[in-house]
């Protein structure tokens, strides 16, 4: 791991403000992408409720 292979010079930051930097920066992706994930799901639902039957012959199949 790049965070690890050479202490912090004078004025660095120490590794443990990295590690924390980096799972602030993680837990961010996984909420933005939990939301994406919602927002998808609720407006694909949304247009198969607003599509057409797929039922145009009479029959309980579906037809490709």
């Amino acid at each position: 791991v790049p965070l690890t292979w050479q202490p912090p010079l004078e004025g660095e930051t120490n590794l443990a403000a990295r590690g924390i930097y980096l799972f602030i920066v993680w837990a961010a992706l996984v909420i933005a992408a939990a939301i994406t994930s919602h927002r998808l799901e609720r407006r694909f639902r949304l247009l198969d409720d607003d599509s057409p039957s797929k039922d145009t012959n009479g029959g309980d199949e579906d037809v490709f």
